[in-house]
């Protein structure tokens, strides 16, 4: 073998490109005429009608949403109305309830003002003209005075104390 390299050269025409691509584009025009459906005006009617069927079919695809959104729109608005119906009943309720309360609390004061009356009223003249109170009525028992705040130094940790020896 000989220490020679073989060199091959590739050489491209590009003429034939050009005329494969402009072949290419007059067969493709001649069967786009061929196979057409029809005349320009044929076609400009069949999107015409096609546009106006699309346009009326979202035009009830809209209705329907928007009928469906405003019953929606009521329910949720009578949901809300009856929610304040229920929580003004009940405050109404809870009300009333308050004021029995305050009515019995002032009912149970009285009664036992009353009551302690009766038993100082026994005491101090020796015999009355009402019966003794039963045993189960008792006068109410004193309020204890509230307890001052201590001090801020008072509340500190108290000091160290160191023995001595």
């Amino acid at each position: 073998m000989s220490d020679e390299q073989r060199t091959v050269v590739v050489q491209k025409d590009r003429g034939s490109e050009i005329g494969a691509f402009v072949l290419g584009a007059v067969v493709g025009a001649g069967l786009a005429l061929l196979f057409a459906p029809g005349s320009g005006e044929d076609t400009q009617q069949r999107l015409r009608e096609q546009a106006r069927k699309l346009k009326d079919l979202t035009e009830d695809r809209v209705r329907v949403i928007r009928d469906d959104l405003g019953a929606r729109v009521e329910s949720a608005k009578g949901a809300v109305e009856q929610g304040r119906q229920l929580a003004s009943g009940a405050r109404n309720e809870l009300e009333e309830k308050l004021q029995r309360s305050k009515a019995a609390y002032r009912a149970g004061i009285e009664a036992a003002r009353q009551a302690a009356s009766r038993v100082s009223g026994d005491g101090a003249s020796g015999a009355s003209e009402d019966p003794a109170p039963p045993a189960s009525v008792a006068a109410p028992a004193p309020v204890p005075a509230p307890v001052p705040e201590a001090p801020a130094e008072a509340s500190a940790a108290p000091a160290p104390v160191r023995e001595t020896p």
